[in-house]
């Protein structure tokens, strides 16, 4: 039997595409191959999920043909896709966003990709949705949504806060 596997570079997937390996079945990944090292045995082809589609289509292809030779038409394809809408600019403004404090009018404490989105709306004029905002802080491997790994903090406004600091500290 032909598999593929989307995926297959981590617990569960490496696992499963072991056993049909051993089992005797042809098993081919699909990847982007930034997590795990591949499974040795199967065969590979890097992409995005999100092109599944072109990948499925070009494995399909013709009675009798090879699907090595399939495969090398996928890496010559280009995008069906229109071109980029939002300028590289806007891009560009996103990413330094992403690595600075947001305003404090905004009454934030750090970036989320909704108040991303809104904030190049209101400041540049151009549309962008949250899910882009995601996938290019994805792309770009920045996880802004964890602001434990921006090495700052913030102090509680509360007036009492050094007293209560002082009297619930563990360490004396």
């Amino acid at each position: 039997m032909r598999l593929l596997v989307v995926g297959g570079t981590s617990f569960v997937g490496r696992t499963f595409i072991e056993a049909a390996l051993a089992a005797e079945h042809h098993v081919t990944t699909f990847n982007r191959g930034r997590t795990g090292a591949d499974v040795p045995g199967a065969d590979v082809v890097r992409g995005d999920r999100e092109s599944v589609t072109i990948l499925l289509a070009s494995l399909r292809g013709g009675r009798g043909t090879r699907c090595s030779t399939r495969r090398a038409g996928l890496v010559s394809q280009t995008s069906p896709g229109e071109p980029r809408q939002i300028p590289n600019r806007i891009r560009a403004r996103v990413l330094a966003l992403t690595r600075t404090t947001p305003p404090a009018a905004l009454g934030i404490s750090h970036w989320s990709s909704t108040e991303m989105a809104r904030y190049i709306k209101k400041t540049e004029g151009v549309y962008v949705s949250q899910t882009w905002v995601s996938r290019l802080w994805r792309d770009n491997d920045l996880q802004p949504l964890q602001p434990w790994r921006q090495g700052t903090f913030k102090i509680s406004k509360d007036p009492r806060f050094e007293d209560k600091s002082a009297t619930s500290s563990v360490c004396t």
